[in-house]
């Protein structure tokens, strides 16, 4: 008994490991954090460039604008241009947009340059993943 429990074990193990895993670690401040909050702030500020870039590139795709909502929107590196307290920065996100009742149509990464005044510039935009929609909403693709 204790035999054919150790070969079990052992070909799960063994079997799981052929298995690709494209599990992604997301930082997330502590909730109610002063720390979530300005990236709260943070987000909703961009959402304005955001928008019009993810609409941009969908519209080849789609003739139906999905939304990204800031919740959807992960900072996967923010950095300064230049010396210390130089108000240059530079953005790397991803986001997730959606259609109707929250159908994630693709996966996109955003590097957004920020300038001194405020001024946001769309510096580079990769598409990185479709996501199949269901057929309800297939009407929505551009073929």
């Amino acid at each position: 008994m204790i035999k054919r429990f150790v070969i079990v074990l052992v070909v799960t193990f063994t079997a799981s490991m052929c298995f690709n895993c494209e599990a992604e670690t997301v930082y997330t401040p502590p909730m109610n954090s002063r720390e979530e909050l300005y990236q709260d702030i943070f987000v909703s500020l961009l959402s304005v460039e955001i928008d019009k870039a993810v609409n941009e590139y969908y519209k080849k795709v789609l003739n139906y604008s999905p939304m990204v909502y800031p919740y959807q929107v992960y900072i996967e590196k923010a950095e300064r241009i230049g010396e210390y307290r130089r108000f240059e920065f530079t953005v790397i996100i991803k986001v997730t947009p959606v259609v109707g009742p929250h159908i994630q149509v693709g996966l996109d990464r955003l590097t957004l340059y920020i300038n001194g005044s405020g001024r946001v510039n769309l510096k580079k935009y990769e598409h990185l993943r479709d996501y199949e929609l269901p057929e309800h909403w297939q009407h929505i693709l551009i073929h």
